[in-house]
């Protein structure tokens, strides 16, 4: 055994608290510096964490379930190179440099959150990022003031629009929090309201986080965040009453916006978003179409020669992973995902569902965290 640098039980605490603010951190993909072409936030806090890791450990463990996820990577990596050759592409040493930063990310994460009490952890990122949903809540509808966080970092304006609903307050105000939509702001957030569902006690501190971030989903007015606030309600075991009680109030807040976004506003000619998603399918389609090739083997995770923007940030992790991987990949990589599902608890179950329906990139630096999470809190639901 080598000699830790660093007593943890002396210093659990503050470890905790300093890797409960770079997972935090690395949650800001929205913070895309495009001078950089990079989201730098994200990565600093993601390599940060690997090296504030020497100063206590310099052992790595091999967990079983880390083998696992390593082989799937690997086979992944490898069968992008035979794409690569196959069709005489050009790499992209940008994702090329991104996706070995995931592996490694995967092999030091894994052994980081195994020392760390992972619900103080959940607890540091949805007060963080709560507290900024509802300041850009309250400070729109209460002082008509619009707070964006993002436009003087990156340029980019946050998407807070209501698509021209109309409501007693003045048009809808769709909060993003740190993030630059709503729908990118769910993505990030419900896996982890999710694992947060086992412990929360009622009337104390981590209820009144829980029922504050879940109700953040319903507020976005984002689809997503509607479907997963509904998967969190119907899976995890609350009281019935309760359930109801939040059924009732989540459907009364956004009905009006959900007639109005998909069928009044169609009806006046308007889009109601589905148009993009529905152009992806389309694609993917003619593009399985076009080659039985692409149909077993995908159009490359390292190269954008047969890519489309959208098709990283705009569909499911898994529809992404069968766009770019085809069906081998996708097989190998839900294969990968059921045996992990099998040895995690029920609300871990929850998360990894939300995560594999959720907009999160594969490239993400919040990726291998969130996973490495969802597999070591291993501590039983409600």
């Amino acid at each position: 055994m080598n000699s830790k640098k660093i007593n943890l039980d002396k210093n659990f605490n503050y470890i905790t608290f300093f890797y409960g603010l770079l997972f935090f951190g690395t949650s800001l993909q929205s913070y895309y510096f495009y001078n950089l072409k990079s989201p730098t936030i994200s990565l600093f806090c993601l390599i940060a964490g690997i090296l504030f890791y020497f100063l206590f450990n310099n052992k790595l463990k091999f967990f079983f379930e880390l083998k696992l996820i390593l082989a799937t990577y690997v086979y992944l990596l490898i069968s992008a190179f035979i794409l690569v050759i196959f069709f005489d592409n050009n790499i992209d040493h940008k994702r090329l440099l991104g996706y070995l930063l995931i592996i490694i990310s995967f092999i030091f994460y894994f052994n980081i959150f195994s020392y760390l009490n992972i619900s103080k952890i959940l607890e540091i990122f949805l007060c963080i990022h709560v507290v900024a949903f509802y300041i850009q809540f309250f400070c729109h509808y209460i002082l008509n003031l619009n707070i964006d966080y993002i436009v003087h970092f990156t340029g980019e304006e946050q998407r807070t629009y209501g698509d021209g609903l109309y409501i007693i307050l003045g048009e809808l105000y769709r909060s993003t929090g740190l993030f630059i939509e709503p729908g990118t702001y769910v993505s990030f957030i419900a896996p982890i309201i999710a694992l947060y569902s086992k412990y929360f006690k009622f009337l104390k501190f981590s209820f009144y986080i829980y029922f504050f971030s879940l109700a953040t989903l319903v507020l976005s007015f984002s689809t997503l965040g509607l479907i997963y606030f509904l998967i969190i309600l119907f899976f995890i075991p609350f009281n019935r009453f309760l359930k109801l009680i939040l059924f009732l109030g989540a459907i009364t807040t956004s009905f009006s916006y959900y007639v109005w976004r998909f069928i009044d506003k169609v009806n006046f000619g308007g889009g109601s978003g589905l148009d993009s998603r529905i152009g992806f399918i389309e694609y993917i389609y003619s593009s399985i179409m076009n080659s039985y090739f692409n149909l077993f083997f995908g159009s490359g995770l390292l190269t954008t020669d047969n890519n489309i923007n959208f098709a990283v940030n705009d569909s499911s992790l898994l529809v992404y992973i069968f766009f770019s991987s085809g069906i081998f990949g996708l097989l190998f990589f839900i294969i990968n995902k059921l045996i992990i599902y099998k040895k995690i608890p029920g609300s871990n179950k929850i998360a990894l569902i939300i995560l594999l329906l959720s907009k999160i990139p594969i490239y993400a630096p919040f990726y291998p965290l969130l996973i490495s999470i969802i597999i070591l809190d291993k501590k039983k639901g409600r």
